[in-house]
């Protein structure tokens, strides 16, 4: 049911478009509507409180996240600087090979 302007409302029902049923149904219907945004209202400080909460845990956790990235740095550097090394041991023994087959 669509909400009725309640200034129409009370043109229509004085001018006898409306029932005074219809028109009760509706002002009704208003006040069901009002109460709902009341609630919703009142619900919006609560919803505020836990984002904020949320997000307060979310920071934490990213911080610590980046803290320990920052301890493993070290450790991904000294895995990067072996990975490179075992490449170029691999491609120096393929070298070897080929140069010892070609003998």
């Amino acid at each position: 049911m669509k909400l009725y302007d309640p200034q129409q409302l009370l043109t229509d029902w004085g001018k006898g478009l409306l029932t005074t049923d219809m028109a009760i149904s509706q002002t009704l219907h208003h006040v069901n509507y009002l109460a709902q945004a009341h609630q919703s209202a009142a619900e919006l400080p609560l919803q505020i409180e836990a984002l904020k909460a949320t997000m307060t845990t979310l920071k934490r956790e990213f911080e610590e996240l980046r803290q320990y990235l920052e301890k493993l740095q070290p450790e991904i550097n000294a895995l990067t600087g072996l990975n490179l090394t075992v490449y170029q041991l691999k491609n120096d023994v393929d070298s070897l090979r080929h140069h010892l087959r070609q003998e």
